[in-house]
């Protein structure tokens, strides 16, 4: 169990049955009998029980009693009110790879040890609720959880057992930290956008992955126009076209009065939402305690990642037709952007955030082509999902005035070594004006020289043979 793994003397609360648990332990004994059976203080135990540290024993009462009692330690964990830190420590303790699983050329998330120590959140958010799990097959569980004071269990919801962690998981979850639920407390799991490509790449991945048939999930359709008493049947036969949720399940409702717009979307917003806390716990856990911690350490999946994020919350700027900045938006009361920040840092792209703070921002803009360099490569030349952007970002990159001068290396990419005279040469210039382009070219680690040789003879690095290889497959990609 989780609670074994806190370091000692941690205190946790515990649900009203702890006392019940330590009275039945101690039955007809007397305390002082007790004491010497429990292997604790009869003092320290009636506080635990009754006293002003009633509920609050710390980890190593538990495991005493545990031990001395014969009391399994998943009855005491199941009556733990745990708190979010301390759940994580306990998960940290072993660690995210304990659930990841390798097979074959993959890597697997086996939710069946995942959810195990897993606590759904209470409307009081000191109640937490174990999940149940019950094994079906090889290849599915059913997990639900039970509640206190009589209220209904919730269903039973049938779920693969491993979930492959691969590029179409980490970019479902990065839309998902984009524009799906964040809260721990909700009592759904809902994902919102007016594009019916993403809400069906939602639906399908939860198919596919999860086996979660299209039917268990509601649709509510928001529209902004004035013309909604027009569009209401419409509305409801296009999106049960475009995702095959039920029409029965999908419900069509006018925007707040205030807010209607004749430029906003013609087909409305649509909230895709399942109705299981369970399902959304372990969604928003997976997020949380895998996914997160993995693309602040791994940069190919941080990559996978910031396409999901790109397509949900991302952004591009144009003048002129000729691209400004791109960047992501953030929820300002979250902690969204230092979120962004820690994954972008591991593609090695530094975010000021405390000069987006100073400046009330609710975006993190990036406008260096370095950095569009960076985002590209690292994303196989695909930042966006969408296509129409992910053209308008390679094909000005590949325009940037930066850039376009050191396509010119193509030309010299086969010799060795390069002189001034010959780069003046090759493209026109003085070999002052030569000297002056290589320097550059040297601050950018392009080119390195042989020192304490005359005439100075320059060589294109591996960071250079890297650049003009990845700007060859985008200018392919373009044709």
């Amino acid at each position: 169990m989780g609670w074994l793994k806190v370091p000692n003397n941690t205190r946790v609360r515990m649900k009203p049955e702890f006392k019940g648990l330590v009275l039945e332990a101690k039955g007809k004994n007397t305390w002082d009998e007790f004491e010497k059976t429990a292997g604790i203080s009869k003092h320290t135990i009636q506080n635990y029980v009754y006293g002003s540290d009633k509920h609050n024993p710390d980890i190593t009462t538990l495991k005493k009693l545990s031990k001395n009692l014969l009391i399994s330690p998943e009855k005491i964990g199941n009556i733990i009110i745990w708190d979010e830190s301390l759940e994580l420590l306990s998960f940290y303790e072993s660690g995210p790879n304990d659930v990841i699983l390798k097979k074959g050329n993959g890597s697997f998330i086996d939710l069946k040890k995942f959810c195990k120590g897993l606590k759904v959140t209470g409307g009081n958010s000191f109640l937490k609720f174990p999940i149940r799990i019950k094994e079906t097959d090889n290849h599915h569980i059913k997990v639900w959880y039970k509640t206190l004071g009589g209220q209904p269990t919730p269903k039973e919801i049938l779920i693969k057992r491993y979930i492959s962690l691969d590029k179409e998981t980490l970019a479902v979850f990065g839309l998902i930290q984009a524009e799906g639920t964040k809260q721990l407390k909700s009592l759904s799991f809902q994902f919102s956008n007016s594009n019916p490509k993403l809400i069906l790449k939602i639906l399908q991945y939860f198919e596919k992955y999860w086996h979660i048939p299209r039917n268990l999930w509601n649709g509510e359709v928001h529209y902004w126009r004035r013309d909604f008493e027009n569009k209401k049947t419409y509305l409801k036969g296009f999106w049960y076209k475009e995702t095959g949720i039920p029409k029965d399940k999908i419900k069509v409702r006018e925007g707040t009065k205030y807010r209607l717009s004749d430029k906003s979307s013609g087909y409305g917003v649509c909230s895709l939402r399942m109705n299981s806390k369970t399902f959304s716990t372990i969604v928003l856990k997976l997020l949380y305690n895998i996914i997160h911690p993995l693309v602040k350490t791994n940069k190919k999946r941080a990559a996978l990642y910031l396409r999901g994020v790109f397509e949900g919350d991302g952004f591009l700027g144009t003048h002129k037709g000729k691209l400004s900045y791109t960047g992501i938006a953030f929820n300002p009361n979250s902690k969204e952007m230092e979120h962004y920040q820690k994954v972008l840092n591991n593609l090695d792209i530094k975010i000021d955030k405390e000069k987006i703070r100073h400046k009330n921002k609710r975006a993190i803009v990036i406008s260096n082509w370095s950095d569009y360099y960076k985002l590209l490569k690292a994303t196989d030349g695909t930042l966006f999902l969408n296509e129409k952007k992910n053209s308008i970002l390679t094909e000005n990159f590949l325009d940037n005035q930066y850039v376009k001068p050191l396509m010119r290396l193509k030309l010299l990419k086969k010799r060795e070594p390069i002189t001034a005279k010959i780069y003046s040469i090759e493209f026109g210039c003085t070999t002052r004006s030569a000297l002056g382009s290589i320097k550059r070219l040297e601050r950018l680690k392009f080119l390195k020289h042989e020192k304490n040789k005359k005439p100075l003879k320059f060589y294109t690095t591996k960071k250079c043979a890297e650049f003009l290889s990845f700007i060859e497959k985008l200018e392919k990609r373009g044709a």
